[in-house]
């Protein structure tokens, strides 16, 4: 009988979060082997293959979609990515030698010179963009950024007519305003017109006041 594991103890074997699992069921990353009745995941052997060739893209620093993409892929070759990830591995593994030795230099004499090299990683980083450069070429991949190219142009295109719209409206807006404080205008003048002839100082006066109390009002 194979054996079953639940979300929890996949978790607590691995390290990755339960929420992460989640994650990776709702995006169709990393199915569940089986659902129980009541809603537990359960997770075989195979699934947890599938979750270590995960992590090791993700060391590569490989986004979630694009492992996706490489791991579906018919031609993915498990054994060629674990050739990758030794490679990787050693190359951190030589870096943190150097890191221990340079400190234990200065615990030992102290600094006797600015050396920076040690923290140099260029080494490893262009690994990970060769192993990244190389998995990237795989059928379902090259479809993947294709649909995220479409997907970027199309909401490229949405944030331009949403930009048009939003200046229309202002522009709109403005308009409104500028009509509405005209007729504000008209009104209050010809409401005062009876005003104006028997006290002609305080009218301009009046209509002023007036005007800036709706201003306010209206927010104008």
């Amino acid at each position: 009988d194979k054996v079953m594991r639940t979300v929890n103890e996949v978790s607590k074997l691995t390290g990755v979060s339960v929420r992460a699992l989640h994650h990776y069921d709702a995006i169709g990353l990393l199915r569940p082997t089986e659902v129980t009745e009541a809603g537990y995941r359960l997770y075989d052997d195979t699934a947890l293959s599938r979750l270590q060739s995960i992590l090791l893209f993700r060391e590569l620093q490989f986004p979630l979609k694009e492992i996706k993409a490489i791991l579906d892929s018919p031609d993915f070759d498990l054994s060629e990515a674990l050739t990758e990830q030794i490679g990787l591995l050693e190359l951190q593994y030589k870096h943190i030698g150097e890191l221990i030795s340079f400190a234990r230099e200065i615990q030992k004499k102290g600094v006797t010179e600015m050396d920076f090299h040690v923290f140099d990683k260029s080494e490893i980083e262009q690994y990970k963009k060769e192993a990244k450069e190389k998995w990237g070429h795989t059928k379902e991949y090259e479809e993947y950024e294709q649909k995220e190219k479409r997907g970027h142009d199309f909401d490229e295109a949405a944030r331009k007519k949403c930009r048009l719209t939003i200046r229309r409206c202002r522009r709109k807006s403005a308009l409104y305003k500028a009509l509405l404080q005209t007729i504000i205008t008209l009104v209050l003048r010809r409401s005062l017109a009876v005003w104006d002839r028997c006290m002609p100082r305080r009218s301009v006066f009046i209509i002023t006041l007036i005007k800036q109390a709706v201003r306010v009002r209206l927010n104008l």
